[in-house]
């Protein structure tokens, strides 16, 4: 014989006519799912009559109080006006730092020592080592 699940005992114990004949009649017949309806159903009857105490506080007049006592920053007092300019002097000095701190410049010499070594490289755009090498060149 199976037993009844939680499920369909919980379903029972919300129905207000239980008018549910098999599970009620295996309830009828079963002593196990009858004692676990038993204390399902006392549970069920002691949470609906119990009465949960709430304190009557109202936050609303605590958060308005402390929105209040914020300090807020007014952009006409001085000290407002230094911190502004504080930020900017920061922020341009980190600027100026790490431009200093980035790639130096290449010199001229340099530049035309690589672009001399690329053309005679084999797989060089301007293809001058083709000839010298005596393949045949492309129309």
């Amino acid at each position: 014989m199976e037993h009844l699940t939680d499920k369909q005992l919980l379903e029972l114990l919300e129905q207000s006519n239980r008018q549910e004949g098999s599970l009620l009649q295996h309830l009828e017949r079963c002593e196990r799912c009858r004692r676990r309806w038993q204390g399902l159903e006392a549970t069920w009857e002691a949470m609906g009559a119990w009465q949960a105490e709430t304190p009557e506080i109202d936050l609303t007049d605590r958060i308005l109080g402390r929105i209040h006592r914020t300090r807020t920053v007014s952009l006409w007092q001085p000290r407002a006006w230094m911190r502004i300019a504080a930020s900017i002097i920061v922020g341009v000095g980190f600027g100026a730092l790490v431009g200093r701190l980035g790639p130096a410049p290449v010199p001229a010499e340099q530049v035309s020592q690589a672009m001399y070594l690329d053309t005679l490289a084999l797989n060089s755009s301007t293809g001058w080592t083709a000839p010298l090498l005596g393949e045949s060149q492309e129309p």
